[in-house]
């Protein structure tokens, strides 16, 4: 995923002549802090520049952001920006490129200076053991091979069971418990999101898998069993990659609150349905980057509301409380500096005090050249009963891209899984899934937890994780999915991850 993260930039060519030549560079570097708070801080937490690497910030970010407020090489650059397809409309409406440089040049310099100065040559970052070896779980893989592996949608079935998708083959399978095919559907590209209803299922199709502002996503009705009477109830959605169906202002139908992360634009929007097989948008918030939506009562006033994670730019977690009769309040409750990478949120009552607290992850690392960071991991954020968050744990892991906390193995205290899409390939590849068990009492205390992984962790990249009783014998088991991407630098591994074709496994608990 692309990340917009609009801050600060000019070419590091002109940068590095404006260096060379320039004898005030000590004294615009001071200025340089001053103006990036002065710039940055309106759209998003103000990034640090130990953020990132040197290398980082001068041939990737500050090069690519500069587009964004109107440096360009030549004004055929910033044709060439657009996709020349209905998304330009978007682009435009929004000013994503500016004609015209937003501010002076003199000021653009100075913040680069501060930024390409203060950074490090490398992140230092924190490694732990992991034991290969999980006594915990048993690995299942299925006899089901796609070539290469592209799971897009991997969620348990609550009946047994369960769905998955699969973007290169554009797909939409229903499985049964013996991984025997019940039901496969060619759709659109890129399914990602099931919604069971009362004899229907509600799925979401991204429209396209690689990033674009191009409004082809749509959400499709389809019967419980085969496919006559499916229809789009939905479209015209720039990359949706979350849908939740709730009836948010009680009247009786289900409404659709949908993610829609676009690119470089996006919204979050509850769908008002209107009865006659219509809906109405509503758009809470009018930028790109949202990846997850829960729907959860959060004041306890008896109203559904709305919690979102953006994923872009200006990071962090909303609350949207629901004030009756269709109108919702936006509440900013956490927020994380543009270079995190949010990639999952998952709202629990982890501590049993009542209230909904936060698991969060920040791994996402796809934007330019990966590099490990020292604030990639599993965050654990309590409620103090007023939904005001506190952050009580944090667990290192390169790339985390989802965590869930349960007591896995019965013992009467909480465990974490989690998987990463963005591990430490060359030195640590295990961290593709790891297992968080509590030998302590509480989540509060790093000390307390001992990391296991699987001895099949390399047999895929695990994008997605659902967690269910599967095997219906009492205990939650695990699922992964597979995606394919090409790890860099190049270390052959994925050549082995298309030939085998494993698109998901199961950690089967054997707790019980």
């Amino acid at each position: 995923m692309i990340r917009l993260i609009l801050f600060f930039v000019l070419f590091a060519a002109l940068h590095l002549l404006f260096w060379s030549c320039n004898p005030t560079k000590t004294k615009q570097e001071s200025e340089g802090k001053a103006l990036a708070a002065q710039y940055c801080q309106g759209c998003h937490l103000l990034p640090e520049p130990n953020h990132l690497d040197k290398n980082t910030w001068q041939n990737h970010v500050l090069p690519k952001m500069g587009h964004f407020l109107g440096f360009y090489k030549t004004p055929e650059e910033r044709l060439s920006l657009f996709e020349n397809n209905p998304a330009d409309e978007h682009l435009k409406i929004k000013n994503i490129y500016p004609e015209k440089p937003l501010f002076s040049e003199k000021d653009w310099l100075a913040i680069l200076d501060y930024y390409i100065k203060n950074a490090p040559e490398k992140l230092s970052v924190e490694t732990f053991k992991i034991e290969k070896n999980n006594p915990f779980f048993k690995t299942i893989i299925p006899p089901n091979k796609y070539s290469p592996p592209s799971t897009t949608l991997f969620q348990f079935n609550p009946n047994g069971g369960l769905y998955f998708g699969d973007a290169h083959t554009q797909q939409f399978i229903e499985l049964n418990a013996d991984f025997s095919i019940k039901r496969n559907i060619e759709v659109e590209e890129g399914a990602v999101c099931i919604n069971e209803m009362p004899g229907q299922l509600f799925v979401t199709f991204m429209g396209s898998f690689s990033p674009t502002d191009n409004p082809k996503g749509i959400v499709t009705s389809f019967p419980k069993q085969g496919i006559e009477g499916s229809k789009i109830i939905i479209d015209n959605l720039r990359r949706p990659v979350d849908t939740k169906v709730e009836d948010l202002n009680q009247d009786g139908l289900p409404d659709f609150v949908i993610a829609e992360f676009g690119k470089f634009t996006g919204c979050l929007a509850w769908h008002k349905n209107l009865g006659n097989g219509k809906f109405e948008k509503n758009i809470l918030w009018d930028k790109p980057g949202c990846t997850k939506v829960q729907i959860i009562d959060m004041n306890q006033d008896g109203l559904k509301d709305i919690i979102a994670l953006f994923a872009q730019a200006d990071e962090g977690i909303d609350i949207y409380y629901n004030l009756g009769k269709g109108n919702f309040k936006r509440e900013r409750v956490l927020s994380f500096p543009p270079s995190y990478g949010s990639s999952s949120m998952r709202i629990q009552d982890f501590n049993n005090d009542g209230f909904p607290d936060i698991v969060y992850t920040a791994g996402d690392n796809a934007d330019f050249l990966p590099i490990l960071k020292p604030y990639h991991g599993i965050y654990l954020f309590e409620n103090n009963g007023q939904n005001q968050f506190k952050q009580t744990l944090f667990l290192p892991l390169n790339g985390a891209y989802s965590a869930f906390i349960h007591d896995f193995d019965q013992d009467g205290k909480q465990d974490i899984a989690a998987i990463s899409f963005f591990p430490d390939f060359k030195n640590q590849i295990e961290q593709g899934f790891v297992f968080f068990h509590n030998q302590g009492i509480g989540l509060t205390n790093t000390k307390n937890f001992k990391a296991y992984s699987f001895p099949e962790v390399n047999k895929g990249r695990w994008i997605l994780m659902d967690a269910a009783d599967f095997d219906q014998d009492g205990d939650l088991d695990i699922g992964l999915g597979s995606l394919i991407m090409e790890v860099v630098p190049k270390m052959g591994i994925e050549e082995q991850w298309i030939k085998d074709g494993i698109p998901f496994l199961i950690l089967r608990n054997g707790a019980r």
